[in-house]
């Protein structure tokens, strides 16, 4: 019995079928992303449910029992939600199906946006050609997987595929819808949910679902080919990512790959690998993989060309020798750092459901920052911090602060360009309100009179430990120097972190806020009516986000001290200073 997770896992790899009615443990399930796209759809789900409020609830497994209640729910006019479809080899849950007459009307809530302007012009799912728009491929594929079941029960009803899903930057008109949603909330009242639902649009997807037909049915010969044993994985780039991916005899990853699982060095922990590509185009990891040759050493250097290329060079000379690598042109980029130096870090929220009023649907809330600074070579590091405490849209309030922490002098290291990009994307959303005034003006200069500078840019280019392996997230990075021993790591600016743990690690152990999808939640509890909710979210917020802008000043720190160690050092052949 073939079901929608089945249908979805095929479409990367027949083989993940086998894996998971085998009930081998997945890897992208149980982390704080995971959750958050689970709670955001839920949500979603919640308020579409008020677009159906005399919907009957179909409930319990995806039984021939359930099935037949559905049958006979809909044998007639009217509305049934988590309606089951069964033939003898699929079976599907429909969020709503809807009988009017020879019509069945299916409806898919989907946790993506549509662009209203590409809806008026056709264009939103599919090209001019035909050809389905890749960003909606996975979602109208499950449709049209429905719509084939759906119709295979219901072979006298034309059957009409729809989707609800939310209108990109639709505004919403009330405050706290989160809150409403939240579990254990109160029923919405009635302002919430004219509101909640008029961000959401019910859109036909009959036409790319046609194209989809015959990608259906292959998909599903495919699956049943899957149950045979005999059937050879295709091994190559794309297993990188498996979800089966594991240690041990629960890995599907392993049972695809044998032997070939355990060689280490393996060329799947060089970064950016699908960027080493073959003479036509392809990873060059699906030759060698097809090949059995699947080390690091394996790698044809010839083929490392390109953006990447010199930090996987780097990285290929690091594993080599098991050495720290820190090239002295970092220091000389370091050194021409002007003063007073600002260590930012900004924590943000971005749902399908605005945050406050006057948020757009998937627009971007900027809710709080960090910034430790330092006037000049011989003054402490300072702090400031703000998260917004108030349920009202942010990001001005944001701006305006930011701007008389951060002043007009100095420069700004940021971790990545997520800065950067926000503060774009904020200048846009202001720029096209038409707001004018010294704060946006502000903000134009930053983002144009090159203060800003990405210290994961300099990692990538001239900095490898080898316990960051091929990452240079930031939560690699500081664990790696944290496991170093040097003078300022038992300064007072750290005192709050024993030596043998990295401030990461310590905010793990604490279990409060530790990495971006926790801080997104943990600013809707902040906005909670709750006091003692709030003053503890609040508390964790400003704990997470002062660890990150400690994160760069430590790992900054670190690296002058190297430097200035190895510049220090006599070369070889010479004599000590």
């Amino acid at each position: 019995m073939i079901t929608e997770t089945e249908f979805s896992l095929a479409r990367s790899c027949p083989v993940k079928v086998r894996h998971h009615r085998a009930h081998l443990p997945r890897n992208d399930r149980n982390n704080t992303f995971a959750e958050w796209l689970r709670s955001e759809a839920h949500k979603l789900k919640t308020v579409v449910g008020h677009l159906f409020p005399s919907a009957l609830q179909i409930a319990g497994d995806l039984t021939h029992h359930t099935a037949d209640r559905t049958r006979s729910a809909l044998a007639h006019d009217g509305v049934v939600a988590g309606a089951v479809f069964r033939t003898d080899h699929a079976v599907c849950r429909v969020d709503y199906a809807e009988r009017d007459g020879p019509i069945l009307r299916l409806y898919t809530v989907v946790t993506k946006c549509v662009a209203s302007e590409r809806l008026a012009l056709g264009e939103e799912f599919s090209y001019r050609s035909g050809a389905v728009r890749s960003e909606w491929r996975d979602a109208l594929e499950l449709v049209a997987f429905r719509v084939r079941i759906a119709q295979h029960t219901f072979p006298d009803l034309k059957v009409i595929p729809l989707i609800v899903a939310p209108l990109r930057d639709a505004v919403c008109d009330y405050e706290g819808l989160h809150a409403c949603l939240s579990p254990g909330a109160a029923a919405m009242e009635r302002a919430a949910i004219t509101a909640a639902t008029a961000l959401l649009k019910i859109i036909s997807v009959s036409q790319p679902c046609q194209y989809l037909h015959s990608v259906v049915d292959k998909r599903i010969t495919e699956i049943e080919r899957s149950d045979d044993s005999e059937l050879s994985p295709m091994l190559g780039y794309k297993c990188k990512k498996c979800e089966f991916r594991g240690t041990g005899s629960d890995s599907g990853f392993e049972t695809c790959w044998g032997p070939l699982a355990q060689i280490s060095p393996h060329m799947f922990e060089l970064t950016h690998m699908w960027f080493i590509q073959d003479e036509n185009g392809r990873p060059v990891a699906d030759r060698l993989a097809r090949e059995g040759r699947v080390s690091m050493w394996d790698i044809p250097e010839e083929r490392i060309a390109g953006e990447y290329a010199p930090r996987q060079l780097l990285q290929l000379d690091g594993t080599e020798t098991g050495m720290e690598i820190i090239e002295p042109a970092l220091l000389e980029k370091m050194k021409e750092v002007p003063y007073p130096r600002h260590f930012l870090d900004i924590e943000t929220i971005r749902s399908l459901l605005p945050v406050h009023r006057g948020g757009k649907v998937n627009g971007l809330t900027l809710f709080q920052f960090s910034v430790h600074t330092q006037t000049s070579a011989d003054a402490d590091y300072v702090h400031h911090a703000w998260l917004n405490d108030t349920r009202a849209d942010p990001n001005r309030a944001f701006l305006r602060a930011l701007r008389n922490t951060i002043g007009d002098e100095g420069a700004v290291l940021i971790w990545t360009r997520y800065e950067e990009v926000s503060f774009n994307e904020l200048f846009t959303e202001l720029v096209l309100g038409f707001e004018r005034n010294e704060d946006v003006e502000w903000l134009r200069k930053l983002l144009s009179g090159g203060r800003i500078v990405d210290q994961n840019a300099w990692c990538f280019s001239h900095y490898w430990h080898p316990k960051m392996a091929g990452k240079t997230s930031i939560k690699s990075v500081l664990p790696a120097v944290w496991s170093e021993t040097w003078p300022m790591k038992t300064s007072s600016l750290f005192a709050d972190f024993p030596p043998d743990r990295n401030p990461y690690a310590v905010l793990t152990e604490e279990g409060g806020v530790a990495d971006g999808c926790g801080a997104m939640v943990a600013y809707l509890d902040a906005l909670s009516s709750d006091p003692v909710v709030a003053r503890k979210s609040r508390e964790e917020l400003l704990r997470y986000c002062w660890v990150d802008t400690l994160a760069m000043v430590a790992i900054w720190e670190y690296w002058r001290w190297r430097l200035e160690q190895h510049r220090a050092e006599p070369a070889e052949g010479e004599d000590p200073p």
